[in-house]
């Protein structure tokens, strides 16, 4: 009685161990959802009306981008799409390196207008990338912030 109910124990536990991966479909389903929450969250951001308000903007921005970039960490492409959905994942990482370092100099009292300059340049190929990553992956809420 015991071996019947151990080996029904391993038996539930090795079902309930199935891949997590998604289908193409819930990818785009799930990204798509966590993107248009960002955007929500951008869009409630207030653009600054003097160089004074750079940091808390930028500060904003990044809370929320990392909380996008977590979440969407945590989905599990379909093989045939995970290495576009990586390349995706690696040039958001990189905007928001550069939106958070950009961030702290203005914390230490660096001239917004020149730091906003300077990050103009340094993420534009890194919004491109991410954007064909994702419009090749048809997820158009992940493009275009």
């Amino acid at each position: 009685m015991r071996r019947a109910a151990a080996a029904l124990v391993v038996a539930v536990s090795i079902a309930g161990c199935g891949s997590s991966t998604l289908s193409g479909k819930q990818l785009r389903s799930d990204a798509t959802g966590v993107c248009a929450t960002t955007r929500t969250r951008l869009n409630r951001i207030d653009v600054p009306s003097s160089p004074s308000e750079g940091g808390p903007f930028l500060r904003r921005g990044t809370d929320a981008l990392r909380q996008e970039l977590t979440a969407l960490r945590k989905l599990s492409p379909p093989e045939q799409l995970a290495a576009t959905f990586q390349r995706g994942l690696d040039a958001l990482s990189s905007e928001l390196a550069r939106l958070e370092l950009a961030e702290a100099r203005l914390r230490r009292g660096a001239d917004p207008v020149q730091t906003f300059h300077t990050l103009a340049g340094q993420i534009g190929a890194l919004e491109g990338q991410a954007n064909a990553a994702f419009t090749s992956l048809q997820i158009p809420a992940c493009t275009e912030r």
